[in-house]
C-alpha cells in the first residue's frame, strides 16, 4: 500500500509481436522474458496485487504460477496498433479500482527494472505527498533543442536556428521515458483516459537498467547484464 491506498501492478503482455515472435515468452537465461517483470512486481514492498493482462492463454497460464492474477484481454485491444491507454482503461473497467488507488504499469520489455527500482520510486512518492504520479526516464546524449525533422524533403527545426549550432553544453539536457515504470492514480488516468506523463515526477534510471527489448540484439545485451 501507499499512503493507505491500494497499489495494483498491471503487466501488459500481448501474445503477438512483429519483430520477435512470442516475445513475452522467449527464454532469456532459462526464464521467459515476462518472468523478470513478474518477479520484480511480486517482490515489491508496496504492491498489493499483481495483474497480467493478455490475450494469450499460454502467457496467463505461466503467470498464474507466480501469484499473479490473470486478466484475459479482449481481442479488440490486442493488435499491434492497440495502446497502453486502452489496456489500462479495460483493467479499470473490469475491477473495483477506487479513484485514489494507485496503478503501476510495468512493461515486460524492461527486464532489468528490478524490485529495488520499484521500491525506490514508491519511496519517493511516500515521502512527498505532493507527488501523485511518477514516470521513469533515462538521460539521452543530445539536446532536444537540436532536434530536426524532415517534411517535403526539407529539414525543419523544432526550435530556433541559433540553437542548432550552439554547443551542447550550453543547452538543456534531454530525457526520454524509458518505459520501465509508470505510477499514477485511477483518478488521474480517468481525467483524460491517458497514462499521465507530462507533469509527473521523473525517476531517473541508468542506461543499463533502462534497456528495452525490441530486437534480438537487445536480447543479447540483456543476457549479458542478467
Amino acid at each position: 500500500m501507499l499512503r493507505g491506498k491500494r497499489v495494483f501492478a498491471l503487466i501488459p503482455a500481448r501474445g503477438g509481436s512483429k519483430k520477435i515472435k512470442n516475445k513475452n515468452l522467449i527464454k532469456i537465461n532459462s526464464y521467459p522474458l515476462i518472468y523478470y517483470t513478474l518477479k520484480s512486481a511480486i517482490k515489491s514492498n508496496f504492491i498489493d496485487e499483481v495483474y497480467v493482462s493478455s490475450d494469450s492463454h499460454k502467457i496467463l497460464k505461466f503467470c498464474s504460477k507466480y501469484k499473479a492474477k490473470t486478466h484475459l484481454r479482449p481481442t479488440s485491444i490486442s493488435y499491434d496498433f492497440s495502446t497502453g491507454n486502452e489496456v489500462v482503461l479495460d483493467f479499470i473497467n473490469s475491477y473495483k479500482i477506487l479513484n485514489d488507488d494507485y496503478i503501476i504499469y510495468l512493461q515486460p520489455t524492461s527486464p532489468l527494472r528490478k524490485s529495488l527500482h520499484i521500491n525506490s520510486a514508491f519511496n519517493i512518492l511516500s515521502k512527498n505527498k505532493r507527488i501523485k504520479n511518477l514516470v521513469s526516464v533515462k538521460k539521452i546524449n543530445y539536446s532536444y533543442e537540436k532536434l530536426l525533422y524532415i517534411k517535403n524533403s526539407k529539414i525543419n527545426n523544432l526550435h530556433s536556428d541559433k540553437l542548432i549550432t550552439e554547443n551542447r553544453q550550453s543547452l538543456n539536457e534531454a530525457y526520454l521515458a524509458n518505459g520501465a515504470i509508470y505510477i499514477f492514480t485511477k483518478k488521474k488516468f480517468m481525467y483524460k483516459k491517458v497514462i499521465p506523463v507530462i507533469g509527473s515526477f521523473p525517476y531517473l534510471m541508468d542506461n543499463i537498467a533502462s534497456l528495452d527489448i525490441d530486437t534480438y540484439n537487445d536480447i543479447k545485451k540483456v543476457k549479458k547484464y542478467l
